[in-house]
């Protein structure tokens, strides 16, 4: 069974316990007339056009590696189904195809399971596309809880990724592979960002800390953090130091000068979290 088989008979079994009968049997209809067709490209589509209203919106349940509804999965068996005998190029077609022609939700499950469809990077200018579109939905799709961009994307295309997801406001902890894919010139673009947001008297999201390397930038590096310990908001605090946690092997220089505001900020914090944080980071 090759892997696309296997995830395809995965992915049936956890809809097989949550669908109803009536739904069970149209997706099988659908998978049958799918491998039956002239053109599998054409039954895949019409296929997929019926299948929110078939399925639903209610989430697929006892699957922790992406969050798909019952439309998604039955939408990715409906793919897998029209894969079926295809070598990589014509797979590669076809999953193109899928996404030129969906409409946005069908754009956004294909984004999603890219990382078990296309494990060789073959669709990466696909995905690159997809980033620069205004679409919210197809863009969190690629961006997060997502390992495609982690294990693809070349560094410029992540770090424009990450600066994109921090703009959207979104969780940069979502984001798969992130501590993996640190670089210096990451950690100068969440820094310089963080800085245009202050002079612009706002402030960057918790979560941009954990895109800054405190070996990769300078003083100020240090100092923004050092202030941003000190911060009423907790989640800045706890974003603060977290993002240290992660990165006690390559900043041991800069955690050494941070001790004392560390000490300090051990002494005033009233937070479980970060308490337990600041005691890890003083051992």
């Amino acid at each position: 069974m090759s892997d696309l088989q296997a995830l395809k008979t995965e992915y049936l079994a956890l809809l097989d316990s949550q669908l109803d009968a009536d739904q069970r049997a149209w997706l099988s209809t659908q998978c049958r007339s799918i491998l039956e067709a002239p053109s599998p490209e054409d039954a895949l589509l019409n296929a997929s056009a019926a299948a929110r209203r078939q399925c639903g919106d209610s989430l697929l349940k006892a699957h922790a590696s992406t969050e798909l509804s019952l439309t998604e999965a039955a939408r990715l068996v409906l793919i897998l189904t029209a894969c079926t005998d295809l070598d990589g190029p014509e797979r590669d077609t076809l999953l193109k195809n899928f996404y030129r022609y969906g409409d946005e939700f069908e754009k956004a499950t294909l984004l999603k399971n890219l990382y078990q469809l296309d494990t060789q990077g073959a669709l990466l200018q696909l995905t690159l596309q997809a980033c620069r579109v205004n679409s919210l939905l197809i863009f969190n799709a690629i961006a997060l809880n997502n390992p495609y961009p982690a294990a693809h994307f070349p560094e410029l295309n992540w770090n424009q990724l990450v600066l994109k997801s921090a703009f959207q406001k979104l969780d940069l902890n979502a984001i798969a592979g992130f501590d993996e894919r640190r670089n210096s010139a990451l950690s100068h673009m969440c820094l310089d960002y963080a800085e245009e947001l202050e002079l612009a008297d706002r402030e960057p999201i918790p979560s941009l800390w954990r895109g800054i390397v405190l070996n990769d930038v300078d003083e100020k590096g240090c100092d923004f953090f050092a202030r941003y310990l000190r911060h009423a908001d907790t989640a800045h605090r706890r974003g603060i130091l977290k993002s240290l946690s992660s990165q006690r092997t390559e900043s041991q220089q800069a955690l050494i000068a941070l001790q004392p505001k560390l000490s300090e900020g051990l002494q005033r914090e009233d937070d479980a979290d970060c308490r337990a944080l600041l005691t890890t980071l003083l051992k």
